[in-house]
């Protein structure tokens, strides 16, 4: 079918829209979704034996950040203590190949990224929704590389954001998941939710699967993936339908009769949510051992994202008081 229009949604940038105005306006197409022949045929196919071999484990970065810096090191250790496929997946635009390389040694597979590759691989409508508020490459990079030959070894990949820390041995913690099949992981799954975190979450809109019926969402800043329900992914962007990856991900599985999803379980997870961050004192103070913790960044970054944020409400509250006069005007 036709790309959905999105124009109006970018336009008030779901800033006046309560969830349930917006769904009078906006009711996407519902549908199940169907897998393509490659991916029918892949699931089908006799499933490998699952192993360290099996799993990539994918560190994203996107800055060379003291969180980002501690995690580089965790990588090299983990390549030289287990069988995982360690690897970085790095921002090719901000970043130095070099100086990754002499951070996690030569064990450690570093995979370049660009806005500008990524946009050339998928419809606009599809990358700009998809990858998120700040139309990051790593979401679509992700997907790219893993329905590429480069990851044909891989039945599954961890895909872990800068800002997550987990407490003790990486490579124990990633272990703990190498026999389980499921094609989609994440510490947060929500299976029908009115919005983010319960009444309002300002990108559903945007997600051609979404409808005021089913709208799953996943916080995904640490997340698993199967090679198969990649493919899924790709097929479906390229069809030039859309939406933030915490919707696609969850959303699409659910609709997909051969896809199967599961929850890292509580006890894996100390601190896990969108905001507000934390720095890595309150990790020390707050031990919990093996677990997740996100979003960690330094006192600067909080103070900064702080400012951010309050320049984005006064701006928001300014927007908001012009169009009411406009309306009075109007009146």
């Amino acid at each position: 079918r036709a790309a959905v229009d999105h124009s109006r949604f970018w336009r008030e940038r779901n800033q006046t829209y309560d969830y349930y105005v917006i769904g009078n306006w906006f009711d996407p197409e519902r549908f199940v979704f169907q897998p393509s022949p490659v991916a029918s045929l892949h699931a089908e196919q006799q499933p490998k034996r699952l192993s360290e071999e099996t799993t990539a484990v994918v560190l994203v970065v996107h800055a060379l950040d003291t969180i980002s810096r501690v995690n580089l090191r965790r990588w090299q250790e983990m390549s030289e203590r287990s069988k995982f496929g360690v690897k970085v997946l790095y921002d090719a635009d901000n970043l130095n190949p070099v100086n990754l390389a002499d951070l996690v040694g030569g064990n450690v597979e570093l995979i370049s990224m660009t806005r500008e590759e990524q946009m050339e691989i998928y419809p606009w409508s599809a990358y700009r929704t998809f990858s998120g508020l700040y139309a990051a490459p790593s979401k679509p990079a992700e997907i790219s590389w893993m329905v590429s030959d480069a990851s044909k070894k891989y039945e599954h990949a961890w895909f872990v954001e800068g800002d997550v820390i987990i407490t003790g041995d990486y490579a124990e913690f990633f272990r703990n998941f190498v026999d389980e099949p499921a094609d989609f992981m994440s510490p947060h799954l929500v299976a029908n939710s009115p919005g983010y975190p319960n009444t309002f979450w300002g990108f559903w809109g945007s997600c051609d699967l979404a409808t005021g019926a089913t709208h799953s969402h996943s916080l995904i800043s640490i997340h698993r993936v199967s090679r198969s329900f990649a493919k899924d992914i790709f097929d479906y962007l390229q069809s030039e339908r859309g939406g933030h990856h915490e919707y696609v991900f969850p959303q699409l599985c659910t609709m997909n009769p051969l896809c199967t999803m599961k929850q890292v379980s509580s006890e894996h997870t100390a601190y896990y949510r969108f905001r507000p961050p934390v720095t890595i004192d309150y990790v020390e103070e707050n031990m919990v051992p093996n677990a997740i913790y996100h979003p960690i960044k330094t006192a600067e970054e909080i103070e900064a994202i702080k400012m951010r944020e309050a320049r984005k409400v006064a701006q928001e509250e300014a927007e908001r008081e012009a169009r009411q006069k406009a309306e009075e005007t109007q009146a």
